[in-house]
């Protein structure tokens, strides 16, 4: 069985390459994550983006576990574009008063800045790991 190498984040490495975004996507999709892929009973199993973010998190991870974590935030964005979807298709649908309106306006803005804020967060924090390793 080949051994893999785990990384672990040091001080002299880019700010992006942080433990601190497994907490910041546990946080900002914490909607998302649904209960079967992290279970209450210890004896059920994680899903594979739940352990990967938990092995970042703790700073202790593989390079196919950042490809896990980079999979998941993936789905964890399409659960949030979908959210985002259903939101502007009710509010088209359903006649409002103009506070209303404007709820919903900031809270659709709000969801999609998280969006885009992730995937940014993802793509660097990718980069800077795979710069580490030295892939281009």
């Amino acid at each position: 069985m080949e051994s893999m190498t785990v990384y672990r984040i040091d001080a002299d490495d880019p700010p992006e390459l942080t433990p601190d975004i497994a907490e910041r996507f546990e946080t900002l999709f914490l909607d998302e994550i649904s209960p079967e892929e992290r279970p209450e009973d210890k004896r059920l199993k994680p899903h594979d983006g739940i352990k990967a973010l938990r092995a970042i998190k703790t700073n202790g991870f593989t390079a196919p576990q950042v490809a896990a974590f980079q999979r998941y935030v993936s789905t964890l964005i399409a659960r949030r574009e979908h959210r985002i979807a259903t939101l502007i298709a009710e509010q088209a649908e359903v006649p409002r008063d103009s506070m209303s309106i404007r709820a919903y306006d900031h809270l659709i803005q709000s969801m999609q800045a998280g969006v885009a804020e992730a995937r940014g967060m993802i793509d660097a924090f990718v980069a800077a790991f795979q710069d580490r390793q030295g892939v281009v």
